[in-house]
């Protein structure tokens, strides 16, 4: 694992002769697979560009050397937003229900890698009764799996990629005679930029490190492990209203009564 910024590796080699003498090109190929390392500079856009050269003696022991062209390689990222609604936003104290929506979005773009492992949380605050069934439509996403128990909201997601999302909706119920006020229904998501518990890129080999350390893969607990949101929706339990009047309203209220009574001790008369 090469750190962050100026970094070298070197191959020692030997002599080499080339002893078939033909004119045609001999080579030498050398592979080898890089791991961004988890740091803050490393973020989406950060150039990680790549030269590699040879240095060697020639016949005449003259150190000669040879440079490669350039490869050039930008660091992408997940980037993940989590929005939260619920409809209607007030209930009576009675109690009632409310429709409660997330959506969970990877954006699009040229530094916009796919969120792995992500997981949604939530937990229904006291006043409600009830987390209902859940509807999930899934964009393009992959692994969708629900894993809800009573108040406590669990979605999982293996993968969402580049433009992907995930919508879950669900009736919350509130029970008889919650306190008067607002309450707040959070939800949390987090999710890590390589797949598997260990962290595997594209070729299936594993991080070196442990997730979330400097040679692992990153995640969302923390400082440069910055892969978590959060998204709140609100309901406001709202007080019965009873209807009052006015001062102007109880004056015309009046003198509408005084017309028609006089009207109907006319007709009497």
């Amino acid at each position: 694992m090469l750190p962050s910024g100026a970094a070298f590796l070197g191959l020692t080699l030997g002599d080499v002769t080339n002893s078939d003498a033909d004119p045609g090109t001999e080579f030498y190929t050398l592979e080898y697979r890089a791991v961004v390392a988890n740091v803050a500079l490393n973020r989406a856009g950060a150039a990680a560009d790549n030269t590699a050269g040879v240095i060697y003696n020639d016949v005449l022991g003259q150190q000669q050397s040879v440079a490669a062209n350039r490869v050039g390689a930008t660091v992408v990222e997940p980037a993940i937003t989590l929005t939260a609604n619920a409809v209607p936003g007030i209930v009576p104290p009675t109690g009632g229900t409310t429709r409660v929506t997330l959506v969970i979005r990877n954006a699009t773009g040229t530094t916009i890698s796919p969120a792995h492992d992500l997981r949604l949380r939530g937990q229904l605050p006291s006043i409600f009764t009830q987390l209902g069934a859940r509807t999930i439509t899934a964009s393009g996403a992959a692994g969708v799996v629900d894993v809800t128990v009573g108040p406590f909201l669990r979605i999982n997601v293996g993968r969402l990629a580049p433009g992907d999302q995930v919508t879950i909706a669900f009736d919350a119920t509130v029970g008889p005679n919650p306190p008067i006020g607002a309450s707040t229904l959070d939800f949390t998501a987090d999710w890590t930029s390589l797949v598997g518990a260990q962290g595997a890129g594209a070729d299936g080999a594993s991080a070196p490190g442990a997730p979330g350390t400097a040679t692992g893969e990153r995640t969302g607990d923390g400082g440069v492990n910055s892969y978590a949101t959060a998204a709140a929706a609100t309901i406001l339990v709202a007080p019965l209203v009873v209807p009052t009047l006015s001062s102007a309203m109880l004056v015309l209220l009046a003198l509408l009564l005084g017309f028609l009574g006089l009207r109907q001790s006319r007709r009497a008369g």
